[in-house]
């Protein structure tokens, strides 16, 4: 049987303390990292220690919704 986990990430945090990174991209989860947003980095591992598992991401700000679907849309194709 394959494993199957649901996996919570918590994400969109203003990172005040980021600022001149986090206005650009709306907040640290999305802030890159060798051209890569952050966030991108923990659902590839995810992905790959359990490929089944489904990724939830909890943002705490709905503005910033549009930005991870497009970040994921482009990945994705």
């Amino acid at each position: 049987m394959e494993d199957c986990i649901d996996s919570i990430i918590v994400c969109g945090g203003k990172g005040s303390r980021m600022k001149d990174l986090t206005e650009k991209c709306g907040c640290k989860s999305l802030v890159p990292i060798l051209g890569v947003p952050a966030i991108s980095y923990l659902t590839h591992v995810i992905r790959k220690v359990v490929p089944n598992s489904r990724i939830i991401l909890a943002i705490d700000n709905p503005g910033l919704r549009s930005k991870f679907e497009e970040i994921y849309s482009i990945r994705n194709k």
